[in-house]
């Protein structure tokens, strides 16, 4: 429903209605925001902050019922994490870039649900592999 993190079969209900289209302008903090926002957090958008690279420190989730794990492993990675990459890869700009986990799909691939990526300034779904794509984790944030 509105608003539910409802995570099977690799979809989030409130980014998978939400495939093709614009949010928050169309970079990758935007997507990170929407998706946030509708779990209950503040929106990230006009706060000051814009290094997707520092999502994890740049916000009070512990106290909002959050959990931030930084530089994680591949095996701290679950379905519904926000998930934040410095500077590396595809993520050319010193911003880095942020996406969420769709599915974790083991042998170091995963699915995330992304915008500002390779189909432009959409939300859309893209295979990664672990150390790949995006090699820089910084953090993954967690609702807890």
């Amino acid at each position: 429903g509105a608003g539910s993190a409802n995570i099977g079969g690799g979809k989030i209900d409130v980014l998978e209605q939400m495939l093709g289209q614009t949010v928050n302008g169309g970079q990758c903090y935007g997507g990170t925001s929407y998706y946030v926002e509708k779990m209950g957090f503040q929106s990230l958008m006009n706060t000051g902050h814009m290094f997707a690279s520092e999502i994890g420190n740049d916000y009070s989730w512990e106290q909002s019922g959050w959990q931030v794990i930084k530089n994680p492993n591949y095996s701290d990675v679950k379905a519904g994490d926000v998930i934040n990459f410095a500077m590396g890869g595809y993520a050319t700009s010193v911003y880095g870039h942020t996406g969420i986990v769709a599915s974790v799909e083991g042998n170091g691939k995963l699915v995330l649900y992304e915008q500002n990526a390779e189909k432009g300034q959409i939300i859309a779904k893209y295979f990664r592999q672990w150390g790949a794509e995006y090699p820089n984790v910084t953090s993954i944030v967690r609702k807890k």
